[in-house]
């Protein structure tokens, strides 16, 4: 054999070798997922099962028939799974829902979350942790599947926002500010309707402080987040006598149906019974 021959079949084998070490490595890894599945207690870690079963995705051996077969039981797989993630959240919903109820807390669980007014605690059980939600957004971190922890969370929520609240009879003048600031930006002449979130942001940009306005650095800027906007709006409402103001009344209106899908054109309230309703603009009338 001259050495040009030999040199084009060691490339050949070469060539073949790639291939049959990526078979050899994906029969290794279908071997050991197949195997895990196989067993009932392959399915006591979800997990692990959720990693195993996007893995099968991924592999190809070269045989059609074995594909289609383990795809099958794959989808199986995952119409369980799907079904143990939904019903492990509503076990720990219904156990959360008694732990808060036992430290005077009024909770309702659903499937998915156990409503507090005026907080709503979302699970997702996938990920192991809950998250407190105010008005739709999200406050503080979340945290994991644990009663304890949440029931604190929940307290720590709450005292957040009532600490950082503005008092109606301060906060009504603040919006009626920063109000005429958007309609200015907005060319929206003085009593026309302005988009809420518009005045948020306004709002925010007013509470800077001087050094912020020059240099705007983020661990300068003061927070202003939008629950907690939504709070002190909510506030403002429950405590009405201070909607009229010497500058004007504030009407607030609610959202239309295609504004309350977005969160440029409206916001969330959440009433005193845990209700939410949406409001859209904002106007100062009259004086």
């Amino acid at each position: 054999m001259s050495t040009e021959t030999q040199n084009d079949v060691v490339q050949q084998f070469e060539a073949i070798q790639t291939e049959v070490t990526r078979l050899a490595k994906q029969a290794t890894t279908f071997s050991g997922v197949v195997r895990r599945l196989s067993r009932a207690d392959g399915f006591g870690n979800l997990k692990r099962l959720d990693r195993d079963l996007a893995q099968l995705d991924g592999l190809n051996l070269g045989n059609e028939a074995l594909r289609r077969h383990a795809a099958a039981a794959a989808s199986q797989a995952r119409a369980w799974l799907s079904d143990e993630w939904q019903r492990r959240a509503a076990e720990f919903a219904s156990e959360l829902e008694v732990y808060l109820s036992n430290r005077a807390i009024p909770a309702t669980a659903t499937s998915s979350s156990v409503a507090t007014p005026p907080l709503v605690i979302m699970l997702d059980a996938q990920r192991d942790r809950g998250q407190l939600m105010y008005a739709g957004e999200s406050v503080g971190k979340a945290q994991p599947l644990s009663a304890p922890l949440l029931y604190r969370s929940y307290t720590d929520c709450l005292a957040l926002l009532e600490r950082q609240q503005t008092p109606p009879e301060a906060f009504a003048d603040e919006l009626i500010d920063a109000y005429r600031d958007a309609c200015r930006q907005r060319e929206v002449r003085p009593g026309g309707r302005v988009r809420l979130p518009d005045v948020h942001f306004m709002l925010f940009v007013r509470r800077q402080t001087a050094a912020v306005r020059s240099d705007p650095r983020r661990g300068r800027i003061k927070e202003y987040p939008r629950y907690q906007f939504a709070w002190d709006v909510e506030l403002l409402r429950r405590h009405s006598e201070w909607l009229k103001r010497p500058a004007g009344r504030i009407d607030l209106h609610p959202a239309s149906a295609t504004a309350a899908k977005g969160r440029a054109e409206s916001l969330r309230l959440v009433q005193a019974d845990g209700s939410e309703v949406v409001v859209g603009d904002m106007q100062v009338v009259g004086r």
